[in-house]
């Protein structure tokens, strides 16, 4: 399947091109950066005193997913895989017993004047 910088490439020429592909690394960048800072946000909630080492926990998860990256496609999303279902399992089991267990929501609610 071709990629956004490929169409762009063939239909639009080289500038453009170019310019898909720039677009595609710039959000590949950001995504890694918000993701990453998230993460580190929320373990340093957890955890106050890791707080002065923020930086250095930020650098090594990206050194960790490079790495891991770079071990090519089946490697990573067998290691991603993991923590993902260990996240979704228990949400999909609370909304379950949520949905089972809560009272119907009325929308329009009457009035006791």
């Amino acid at each position: 399947m071709p990629d956004s910088r490929a169409v762009a490439h063939e239909n639009l020429g080289v500038r453009m091109g170019l310019l898909a592909a720039a677009a595609l690394m710039a959000d590949y960048v950001l995504n890694v950066a918000v993701g990453i800072s998230a993460g580190v946000g929320a373990i340093i909630s957890a955890a106050p005193e890791l707080q002065p080492h923020t930086f250095a926990m930020c650098l090594a998860i990206l050194a960790l997913i490079v790495f891991v990256n770079l071990r090519g496609q089946r490697e990573p999303g067998l290691v991603f895989m993991l923590p993902t279902v260990l996240f979704f399992s228990p949400q999909t089991k609370l909304g379950a017993c949520f949905k089972w267990i809560a009272p119907p929501v009325h929308d329009n609610p009457t009035s006791h004047t």
